[in-house]
């Protein structure tokens, strides 16, 4: 699962804001781009994914 298929899932369920920094919305440059992970949210997103697969 890449972290755009991460992103498009989290962006599908209710009541989530995925926010990506970018320039000029504000955020500092340093986060720019950066678009990665932990594992614990990476894991928690394929199950969740596999499961709405399943049902």
């Amino acid at each position: 699962m890449t972290i755009d298929e991460i992103i498009g899932f989290m962006q599908g369920l209710d009541g989530v804001l995925a926010v990506t920094p970018a320039p000029g919305d504000g955020s500092p440059e340093i986060s720019w781009g950066t678009r990665s992970s932990p594992t614990p949210l990476t894991e928690l997103c394929r199950r969740r994914a596999s499961r709405s697969r399943r049902s």
